[in-house]
């Protein structure tokens, strides 16, 4: 972990937390709703995410690493 990871997530307020895992949850249930999946690797990442470890641009970074088809 970055020292910019860890001031992230000592900036994040509980509520903020809170509100991060609220989001985090709904997206992944909206997904599945949708018929889809939400791979456990990037599951993981929004967790990290959630509680504030990872950006939002570099677990996005993350996703499209593990999840692009090169062709």
């Amino acid at each position: 972990m970055t020292s910019t990871q860890n001031t992230q997530n000592e900036l994040l307020t509980p509520e903020e937390k809170a509100f991060r895992h609220k989001c985090v949850d709904q997206a992944i249930h909206s997904q599945r709703l949708e018929g889809g999946d939400v791979s456990e690797d990037v599951q993981a990442d929004l967790r990290l995410y959630a509680e504030g470890h990872l950006t939002f641009e570099e677990g996005l970074k993350r996703a499209l690493k593990k999840h692009t088809v090169k062709a």
